[in-house]
């Protein structure tokens, strides 16, 4: 075999030139997955972006699962203090219905003895109440109260009263229930925006339709032997500009029927 460069003899299984040092053969040609698996390295962005997408939806996890557990204690919280709030709303309207429905009963017994009335009730009324601000000024012959205390303008009151007086034969005459937490917030009531004006009402009219009117609670019910009382305390600003606390009473005879109102001005020396 010939050189094919320096034309000198050289071996058939040569594959450089003895002589001149050419290249008697092509070199083979590596294979497209050789190369493709030795000469060209892997996209290093390819695997981290996988990676990163697992740790992403871990960390993903995770953070939801803390999100979630926050979320759960705080909705726990919220149902807690609820739960609190409606017991002690539910507690409180408790208490004051107690002391309506002591009245209520007391007054099944007006034209009897108080002794006949404490003993079906098992209760006690007493001569004198606990709290010196009604004994001055509240009229009774015998009171039950409740055991619970509010202030008003700094001057502590039981909650509500259930107050009896006696006729000239020393049986009960009528019996009163005062909701004293109506003037906790304001001594004077209730704000209205304008002075209540029942003169629209004849005698006979419903129940309902003259309290709608009035739209307050009343803080004092009178239980008569003829009649019920309904007593409200509110104020508005009147023409002067000054506030006036108006003291109204709406009666009513024992079918609930409408008899008559007074509306009377409540001044500050009077309060």
């Amino acid at each position: 075999m010939e050189c094919p460069k320096c034309k000198k003899t050289v071996g058939e299984h040569d594959a450089v030139c003895r002589n001149c040092g050419i290249a008697l053969r092509e070199k083979p040609k590596k294979s497209k997955s050789l190369k493709g698996l030795f000469s060209k390295k892997q996209d290093k962005k390819d695997l981290p972006l996988l990676e990163t997408s697992s740790v992403r939806k871990s960390l993903g996890s995770i953070v939801n699962g803390q999100n979630e557990k926050k979320i759960k204690i705080a909705f726990l919280i919220a149902l807690s203090a609820l739960i609190i709030v409606l017991i002690w709303v539910v507690i409180v309207q408790l208490s004051a219905d107690k002391g309506e429905k002591k009245a209520l009963e007391a007054a099944e017994y007006i034209g009897m003895s108080i002794t006949k009335a404490e003993k079906d009730m098992e209760i006690h009324f007493k001569d004198n109440s606990a709290y010196g601000i009604l004994n001055n000024a509240a009229v009774f012959d015998y009171i039950y109260e409740s055991e619970d205390s509010l202030e008003i303008d700094d001057i502590v009151f039981p909650e509500w009263t259930v107050s009896v007086l006696k006729d000239s034969s020393d049986n009960i005459e009528s019996v009163t229930y005062t909701n004293y937490r109506l003037l906790k917030k304001d001594s004077r009531g209730e704000k209205l925006d304008k002075r209540v004006n029942l003169d629209s009402f004849d005698k006979g009219a419903r129940y309902s339709s003259v309290t709608d009117a009035v739209d307050l609670d009343p803080y004092k019910i009178v239980y008569g032997k003829d009649s019920i009382s309904y007593i409200y305390k509110y104020y508005y600003t009147a023409a002067d500009a000054n506030a006036q606390s108006v003291l109204l009473t709406a009666v009513f005879d024992n079918d609930s029927k409408y008899l008559y109102y007074t509306s009377v001005n409540v001044y500050p020396q009077n309060v």
